[in-house]
């Protein structure tokens, strides 16, 4: 039972990742990216020329969101997309220069933001942070397992 000025971690986490998320947009919106762009362009950049399905898949999202994203991109130039080598009626989405101008531009706000929100903890801090963060994503991903499982299972006629 949560007692009654004790606010619930996951109240905390939404709260800040929220808040985190718009100081890294405020930032990015000064070289023209909008929030989710940032996520495509660092992807492209790591991997150029990937399908929309594949980002889409790879970032989490709905693949009508990363086509609705890519064309924005695609209009502010720096992304283009042509067809595969295999199969012209599959595109593949590639870095323009620009582009890959915007890449250290979106690395850079992102640096400053994981500074100025980790501002006053020393490195021990610093380190136990990411090591409990990366537990507590572990332990999420193995319930949306899980429960994508157990619905799989569901539909399937099981229960």
């Amino acid at each position: 039972m949560i007692e009654k000025n004790q606010i619930p971690a996951l109240d905390i986490v939404q709260s800040t990742a929220r808040m985190m998320k718009t100081l890294l947009a405020r930032r990015l919106y000064e070289f023209g990216l909008y929030a989710g762009q940032d996520r495509i362009i660092l992807s492209l950049a790591l991997n150029d020329g990937q399908s929309p399905g594949s980002l889409a898949k790879q970032l989490g999202v709905k693949p009508p969101t990363v086509t609705k994203t890519i064309a924005r991109l695609q209009e502010q130039g720096f992304v283009t997309k042509r067809g595969s080598h295999k199969d012209q009626r599959q595109l593949h989405v590639f870095l323009t220069k620009d582009g890959h101008k915007v890449v250290k531009l979106i690395e850079a706000a992102i640096a400053a933001t994981e500074r100025d929100i980790t501002y006053g903890l020393n490195e021990n801090e610093h380190v136990t942070l990411l090591k409990l963060l990366g537990r507590i994503q572990k332990n999420v991903e193995e319930q949306q397992l899980e429960l994508s499982n157990i619905y799989a299972e569901n539909e399937n006629g099981i229960f």
